[in-house]
């Protein structure tokens, strides 16, 4: 009832900011901030800031709609370089937009290491009939983590099934350091944990809504 309230306050946002119409066609964005850093993260969608006081590290919009089409998109950090792009919403597809650094193996002049860049990767959501669990990372290469006591391998940008999930708490632990937890209590639903790291030490993990959402019933044909 909570992701049906929040689309429907979000949807007349859209209408009214975007000139957009009941007829139109939507999709559906949840955008998640992994940057490890004390600041926010503004980001603007066809011209219009999404949180008006910038995205904390590790939150996430929740679920709302966009009309279909190609948006803009521009993500501005102050530590980091500001990056535009363009997205496609496609008609009735949910996608989570992971925000998130990548690093660079470039030097500049003065031979220090060039700052990480802001990066997103378009993950779709997934149906489940009851607690289910992906995971993706965001660190360089293939790494192995812990989660509980299981071994987990993940490699860079590949949404990985976590099989076996019931909806428990665990830690989190890479290189035998605890960079996270996943708490109990949640509902049945699909889920996403993501680990990201600043390239300088600093982990960050959340665990986010995936389930596919769908338009509210006044608006569906």
């Amino acid at each position: 009832m909570k992701s049906l309230i929040k689309i429907s306050a979000l949807l007349t946002w859209w209408m009214i900011s975007v000139n957009a119409t009941e007829t139109q066609s939507y999709g559906f964005l949840n955008v998640v901030n992994l940057i490890p850093s004390s600041m926010t993260c503004e980001i603007n969608l066809a011209g219009k800031n999404l949180v008006p006081d910038g995205l904390k590290s590790g939150a996430e919009t929740g679920w709302f709609m966009v009309p279909s089409g190609a948006q803009p998109i521009t993500f501005n950090h102050s530590e980091y370089k500001k990056i535009r792009s363009n997205i496609s919403i496609v008609e009735g597809a949910s996608n989570l937009i992971v925000i998130y650094l990548q690093s660079s193996d470039r030097l500049q002049s003065d031979s220090n290491p060039i700052p990480p860049n802001i990066r997103f990767l378009s993950i779709p959501a997934y149906e489940s009939k009851g607690f289910a669990l992906k995971a993706v990372s965001m660190l360089p290469e293939t790494n192995r983590f812990q989660f509980a006591r299981e071994p987990i391998e993940l490699e860079f940008q590949k949404v990985t099934e976590i099989p076996k999930w019931t909806g428990g708490g665990f830690q989190i632990q890479y290189n035998g350091k605890l960079i996270g937890e996943v708490k109990r209590g949640r509902e049945r639903a699909s889920y996403l944990l993501c680990i990201s790291t600043d390239h300088q030490g600093k982990y960050l993990t959340t665990i986010v809504n995936a389930d596919p959402q769908t338009l509210p019933p006044w608006m569906q044909k």
